[in-house]
């Protein structure tokens, strides 16, 4: 079965007051017992089961439509693996006999990026059944149903706060949240504080673990080196937008002090141009600092691409990584400009790079910009006059491109290898 990111979706027909019984019965979990609203909103709010070295970006969705008596749970992990959806079986069984004995249920797992189905299962006469891989005749319409839920057809990453994750589920969940982040908040997590040792460290998230005061991320590649969050508070310790968080920071991963490059470059043996190609450096130093005057309680995408806010300011991640404000940029006045790029209506932005271009006459075509002097391609300035710039086609991943003195070949660059022109 491959891995990689799926989908567990199910259709069930129950009503509210079934629906709201279901959500109240007892279930076992961990080594004693719990509401099965008490596991879904810990579902919802983990994203992904638990496993170390892997994000917890999943998103639990529940749905339910009084009107048509219809419930559709909709569970999208980021990362599928054997076991991954074991904590569910246990709740589709009790809803499967909390059901009218003649009512159905139909679902299947798949594959979020090939659509392939990994497996199926129904509800029958008050009972779940699973069908290994093969023929799913309700497939498709199962992704329709799931697409439906999420708008233009995009991955619901914004949903990465507490706050944000419970909007995904139905009213009986919501009116069930409050409880149970108390509980995850004064009891369970203090407790796993309280018996993490070096030998048992509390794993907090993806590598991130804690011991005796110390919140490590834990043999981080390339240079398989433990680093610290000095200072970090391990109770509300998370990752959100792709950043770590907690009480008071918003954390990033940064060179230190001394450090050599992050990256160095080498010549591979079978690359017939000699190229040189930019890859990690292994010798490089890293540390993690918080973001200087980010404000962690309103941390979150701007874009889900580029850039991220806390309201105040905007933030991008500099070529190492490290998330920077963007200097004298206010968040109301930032936005989106085309597929690549930003603007406050006073400079122009690919990323952390001010593009020197006229605002006031701008035009953009996929990830090149331009006015009536200046020409870029993301953030390489192309040497064509912009007002008399086209684009005349693609030849493979190259772009044929003009001006009215010249034709160019750009072809595009890489995270190993820099952009460059030909002469067309």
């Amino acid at each position: 079965m491959a891995a990689g990111p799926a989908v567990l979706m199910f259709e069930a027909h129950i009503s509210e007051r079934r629906l709201a019984s279901f959500f109240g019965r007892s279930m076992a979990y961990g080594e004693g017992t719990a509401f099965v609203a008490h596991v879904l909103c810990e579902l919802a709010d983990v994203g992904d089961p638990s496993r170390p070295g892997h994000p917890e970006e999943g998103h639990l969705t529940v749905h339910h439509e009084p009107g048509s008596d219809t419930l559709f749970v909709v569970w999208d992990l980021s990362h599928y693996w054997d076991g991954a959806m074991d904590s569910i079986w246990p709740v589709l069984e009790i809803l499967a006999r909390e059901m009218e004995p003649t009512a159905v249920g139909v679902g299947a797992i798949g594959g979020l990026l090939s659509g392939e189905g990994y497996e199926s299962m129904r509800i029958e006469k008050g009972t779940l059944i699973r069908s290994p891989e093969g023929d799913i005749p309700e497939l498709n319409r199962l992704w329709d149903r799931h697409w439906a839920l999420v708008p233009n057809e995009e991955y619901p990453e914004a949903a990465t706060k507490a706050e944000e994750r419970v909007n995904l589920l139905c009213e009986g969940l919501r009116a069930a949240w409050p409880s149970y982040i108390e509980w995850r908040d004064e009891k369970r997590r203090p407790a796993q504080i309280a018996a993490a040792t070096e030998a048992d460290p509390l794993c907090l998230v993806d590598d991130v673990y804690y011991w005796d005061g110390q919140v490590v991320a834990r043999h981080v590649w390339p240079t398989r080196q433990d680093i610290p969050f000095p200072g970090a508070d391990p109770l509300t310790f998370r990752l959100v937008a792709k950043f770590y968080v907690d009480k008071n920071y918003v954390w990033t991963r940064r060179l230190a002090a001394g450090s050599p490059p992050a990256s160095r470059e080498v010549v591979y043996p079978w690359d017939d141009e000699g190229v040189r190609h930019r890859v990690a450096n292994e010798d490089a130093i890293w540390e993690y600092a918080p973001v200087p005057g980010a404000v962690a309680a309103d941390f979150t995408y701007f874009d889900h691409f580029r850039y991220w806010t806390d309201r105040r300011r905007i933030y991008a991640r500099a070529s190492d990584g490290e998330l920077v404000a963007l200097p004298d940029v206010e968040a109301s006045e930032f936005r989106t400009y085309g597929q690549y790029f930003a603007t406050d209506d006073k400079a122009v932005f690919y990323e952390l790079a001010r593009l020197p271009l006229r605002v006031d006459r701008l035009q953009t075509d996929g990830a090149f910009i331009w006015d009536d002097e200046k020409v870029f391609f993301k953030d390489f300035e192309v040497p064509l006059t912009g007002a008399s710039f086209r684009i005349l086609g693609k030849e493979g991943d190259n772009v044929r491109i003009a001006d009215a003195q010249r034709t160019l070949i750009l072809v595009p660059g890489n995270d190993s290898r820099p952009t460059k022109l030909i002469k067309g």
